[in-house]
Order: C-alpha cells, then structure tokens, then sequence
C-alpha cells in the first residue's frame, strides 16, 4: 500500500498528539503546523515536526504507527522534511537510533557547549532520569 506525505492540518491534531503520547515521546511543544503527516487509505500512519527554537531548528517528534514501522514510512519523512530544511538542523534521539540518522547526514555532538541551549537544557532532563539520550546535528546543505 502506497503512503502519501503532506504538511499536517488542523484536523490532525489530535491525532498527532495521541501518536507522539503513545509512542512515549514528551508532548510538549507540538504544533500541527509545523507537523509533515505520512497517510494510506485510512489515515495518518506517521508523522515529524521541525520545532523553532531561538537558537535553530530541530527535527522532532518523528512517530510511525506500529504496524508501518520497518516499512521506510520514517525515512520517507525525514526524506521529505530535509527537503524543506536547507539549513543547520539538530535533534535529539536515544543512541540506539545514532545509525537511523547518521544515514541522513546528522553526526553526534560531543560536546555539550556544540548543542542549542534548548537542547542542551532537554539533554540534561533526560540524563537526570538515565535516558541514553543523545544530540545530532546535520550541517546545512551547500545548495541552500
């Protein structure tokens, strides 16, 4: 089956943040605008924003519905979102998806002072409660 990704509408959000609370991703900071939804036949199968903050953008809050997880429904919107950002690009993720990402050009930052502060500040939240959380960063694109 086919999927189709488009910029989110006001109608899909609440189903963007039933997805984003279901797969245990902190739900703050959501905004359906700022939402690219990954769509079949009877709706929203994925979904990822591109959060504003003072410092640069982050790519966030990336979801796939579990029965289209392994079936490139993530790839294909982070494909999608990285042809909208040209620019310098950060985002936080567990190291087990380091991998996942670097595919698409985002390298780890090791050092803390590398990272936006409001990355820094969710950085620290997360190894308070010994997440294995990690921050990446994709450069932005000579073309832009």
């Amino acid at each position: 089956m086919m999927i189709e990704i488009r910029a989110a509408t006001a109608a899909d959000r609440w189903t963007i943040r039933f997805m984003v609370w279901r797969a245990g991703l902190v739900p703050t900071g959501l905004d359906w605008r700022r939402f690219l939804v990954a769509c079949d036949d009877a709706g929203i199968v994925g979904c990822v924003q591109v959060r504003r903050h003072h410092d640069g953008p982050e790519l966030s809050s990336l979801v796939t519905a579990r029965a289209w997880r392994g079936r490139g429904v993530a790839t294909q919107l982070v494909n999608a979102l990285l042809l909208q950002e040209a620019g310098e690009l950060h985002l936080m993720c567990a190291e087990s998806l380091r991998a996942f990402y670097a595919r698409f050009g985002f390298v780890e930052l090791a050092q803390t002072d590398a990272m936006p502060a409001a990355l820094r500040r969710k950085r620290a939240a997360a190894r308070l409660f010994g997440l294995p959380i990690i921050c990446m960063r994709r450069p932005a694109r000579r073309d832009a």
